[in-house]
């Protein structure tokens, strides 16, 4: 990576040079005033520019106004050098664009740790770049496959570091958005609803870390996997003696465990109907005791609920108290059934083969506009779950350049009623093709006759070569 640096102070700009040559290994080129520095600057562009702000003739704000007006400029990282007296001026720069500051003296290691995030998001742009890239080189080898990446390419993308998350549509980027917002106010309980397999869990996770690193714990407890009679002590622990059976030594419960970090209640319907109210008090009073304890303890926790259910619905019913119900919902997030995100279906399956393609050394490069039809038509009553499990199914089972229809049989299957001589469309979709009935049609008539392309041509009444198109067997 190559740095310019300019300093008035000849001193500074030996110092602020050597360290970046050794030991940080950069290439650097320098210059005592910015008039000189923006000669250098249009002979050959940098990716990172270090200047002084205060110095004779034009000033470092000065420097960045002209490098962003050139050719590149805009994907220039500007970084300026101030005293501490300056930092109003700081506040204008990163007005007029500049990345960052640092105020002199020059520690090092600031510089050093500005340097490496700078690098890491060029990383994250130039990867989403190639990425890009990849799609549009497909898109022209199957001009019929229409995945609205271009939507994509102007929405929101970020992987939230340890889960992938793709955001590949206005919904789930407000999703990600309002977790960010919720991340930052943990006093505010969450409750987040969607079907089973639709990510609940990773958007907890979301809300907790935010898209920062985190140490602070989360702890899951899945309510609908602990019997009635092991909850309350399962949530809030016991002393000594407590009850018969209990451990001489007593146990902390889960609540405990997630001091200062994150509890996520899943599937908070299937919690018995006696142990709302104590869940409730420990929300609000942010304060529990022991089953046999007599101290109460403080909590320092947020609480993130999720269900498949319909809380609304067990409230009507009396089956979940309404008082608990609506102390949950506070922060509420709702995500919707992959069937109703039809957008995303194509990109997110390539997403997730990409990633299963690395981790098992698998050859697929691309998805064909047959197998992208099927999948954006299939209804997908497993969510985002299924669909991983589908790409993995594939990649476990065949090893090819194109993930292709034929691949994907499984699902055909599942999509439409089928007996010997019996076939029921699924017509649920928004457009369904008149081909692409013709090719299911066929598929199946195929199949009835095991292979035999003449007999089920003469079935149909077409023409061999005709059957063999509406089946897309070559």
């Amino acid at each position: 990576m190559r740095i310019l640096v300019i300093d008035d102070d000849h001193d500074s700009l030996e110092a602020v040079s050597s360290f970046l040559i050794d030991p940080l290994g950069y290439e650097v080129s320098s210059a005592d005033n910015c008039k000189q520095a923006l000669e250098i600057y249009k002979k050959d562009t940098f990716p990172i520019v270090i200047s002084d702000i205060k110095m004779p003739g034009m000033n470092g704000i000065e420097l960045l106004k002209e490098i962003k007006e050139l050719p590149g400029g805009m994907e220039t990282d500007v970084i300026l050098m101030t005293g501490f007296g300056e930092l109003e001026t700081c506040i204008e720069a990163l007005r007029e664009g500049a990345t960052d500051y640092i105020l002199k003296p020059i520690y090092v290691h600031q510089l050093d740790l500005i340097l490496k995030k700078i690098i890491e998001k060029r990383e994250l742009k130039r990867a989403l770049s190639e990425l890009n890239e990849k799609y549009d080189h497909e898109i022209e080898q199957t001009n019929e496959i229409k995945i609205e990446l271009d939507r994509f390419k102007r929405i929101y993308s970020d992987i939230i570091e340890g889960e992938d998350i793709g955001i590949f549509s206005e919904k789930m980027k407000s999703i990600v958005d309002l977790c960010l917002k919720l991340h930052d106010n943990p006093e505010l309980p969450v409750l987040i609803e969607g079907d089973t397999g639709t990510g609940k869990e990773i958007i907890a996770r979301l809300i907790h870390k935010g898209n920062k690193k985190t140490t602070k714990p989360f702890i899951t407890i899945n309510c609908s996997a602990i019997s009635s009679t092991l909850f309350e002590s399962e949530l809030f622990g016991y002393e000594r003696g407590a009850y018969t059976g209990a451990k001489s030594e007593g146990s902390i419960g889960k609540l405990e465990l997630a001091q200062d970090g994150t509890v996520f209640l899943d599937e908070i319907g299937d919690m018995p109907l006696e142990m709302q109210p104590k869940l409730l008090r420990a929300i609000q009073q942010k304060e529990i005791y022991r089953i046999g304890g007599k101290r109460s303890i403080k909590l320092n926790i947020r609480f993130v609920c999720a269900t498949n259910q319909s809380l609304k619905d067990k409230v009507e019913k009396k089956l979940f108290r309404e008082d608990l119900y609506y102390r949950i919902n506070s922060g509420y997030v709702y995500i919707p059934p992959l069937k109703e995100r039809k957008s995303e279906i194509a990109p997110l399956a390539r997403m997730m083969l990409d990633k299963v393609c690395r981790e098992k050394n698998r050859m697929f490069e691309s998805i064909d506009r047959d197998a992208v039809f099927l999948m954006e038509n299939y209804h997908w009553p497993g969510n985002i779950r299924e669909l991983k499990n589908t790409i993995e199914r594939v990649c476990l089972l065949q090893n090819d350049k194109i993930l292709k229809s034929e691949h994907l049989q499984f699902l055909e299957a599942s999509k439409f009623e089928t007996s010997d001589k019996k076939l029921v469309l699924d017509l649920s979709a928004e457009k369904y093709p008149l081909k692409e009935i013709e090719y299911l049609v066929a598929r199946k008539v195929h199949k009835i006759f095991d292979g035999n392309i003449n007999k089920a041509a003469k079935y149909l009444n077409i023409a061999w070569a005709t059957f063999v198109k509406m089946a897309r067997l070559k």
